[in-house]
């Protein structure tokens, strides 16, 4: 005799040899009209199924058929994203589980050096390459040009400018002229910048396609100040950006200053809003603030700022849709997905 366990994973097994089940299960309460078995049973066949390979079972969205495995994708992580670790992996966790879901397999490696260069190139190379496409956070140098070459698919999520043959780009032109725009609309004409001198960073270099990306945001910053330099707040880069605290606390000393500022960095407001506590600093009466990204502040801050972000769930939709075009059509022209802000309306201006 059968038991209700083996007999739930037979009726599964055929539903999804006649193709009726190709994708997701339908829900547990109707599979357990369905088939006639109670919420354990169906649980425990489910599980063995999993087990077999035969399901798989996606977090908060449920149980799926487990096609053949379309192949492997490389995502190269950026750890020197530190100021902002869970935006990058928030993009990261989104863009596994979407490649999961299209039945790839997905190689996370945190460092890219020659040794990588060599191990990838040989891979691909070889003649069980089971390696689709790359995804990644940064140029990978001279590997770029060798990939680039044998049109091999490759995306990189980048910021203001391409700075690979196919990227997605988070447009930093577009979100602060809308973070001057908004400024400018509440009257406030004058307002002060507050950024990252990446070139304090003495491993960055202007040549390199990190050192133009940076010299494009520090064009923008200038931009939005008039050329102004007294309403220019650049801060050196460090892990901690600490210096944000100190120079805000020289600022405010001034007897003329503007009456509001835009941190381009969540990074820079969060310290900020150290020092703007302890000057007891009245938001927006005193000062005007509108803040560019969405990362947890690790200062409390009187009033919920407004913001100018991009969502992680567009940007790991779009670079995984773009990797997918380019397996799918490999051509040597480049693509390039400009990805818009948004904004998060707060109390500070």
């Amino acid at each position: 005799m059968v038991s209700k366990k083996n007999y739930t994973e037979n009726f599964i097994k055929d539903k999804i040899k006649d193709g009726t089940w190709t994708e997701k299960l339908p829900s547990e309460p109707i599979l357990m009209d369905m088939i006639g078995v109670g919420r354990s049973t169906l649980r425990e066949a489910i599980s063995s199924l999993i087990a077999q390979k035969i399901l798989k079972r996606q977090p908060y969205s449920g149980v799926f058929v487990r096609n053949k495995n379309k192949g492997k994708i490389i995502y190269f992580s950026d750890r020197s994203n530190s100021n902002f670790p869970l935006f990058y992996d928030e993009i990261r966790n989104k863009a596994v589980e979407l490649l999961s879901e299209q039945n790839f397999e997905v190689e996370i490696l945190y460092q890219f050096s020659d040794k990588n260069t060599k191990e990838i190139l040989n891979r691909i190379n070889s003649e069980d390459n089971d390696t689709k496409g790359i995804i990644t956070e940064y140029n990978l140098r001279e590997a770029e040009k060798i990939l680039s070459d044998i049109n091999f698919p490759l995306v990189n999520i980048t910021t203001a400018i391409p700075t690979s043959k196919n990227n997605v780009i988070m447009d930093y032109e577009y979100m602060l002229s809308l973070a001057c725009g908004m400024m400018n609309m509440h009257n406030h004409r004058d307002f002060a910048v507050m950024y990252i001198d990446f070139f304090t960073y003495q491993e960055v270099k202007k040549k390199s396609m990190d050192g133009k990306k940076f010299s494009k945001i520090l064009d923008l910053c200038y931009q939005m100040a008039n050329q102004d330099k007294n309403r220019l707040l650049p801060i050196p880069w460090t892990i901690s950006l600490e210096e944000a605290y100190y120079s805000f606390k020289e600022w405010w000393q001034k007897v003329k200053k503007p009456a509001a500022i835009v941190f381009v960095d969540d990074a820079l407001s969060s310290m900020a809003s150290r020092a703007i506590g302890e000057l007891n600093i009245k938001i927006p009466e005193e000062l005007a603030i509108i803040t560019i990204g969405d990362i947890v502040t690790k200062y409390p801050t009187q009033v919920p700022y407004t913001k100018i972000y991009y969502k992680y769930e567009t940007l790991a939709h779009e670079t995984v849709n773009l990797l997918l075009d380019c397996i799918e059509n490999p051509t040597s022209e480049s693509k390039n997905v400009y990805i818009k802000s948004d904004v998060k309306i707060g109390k500070s201006i």
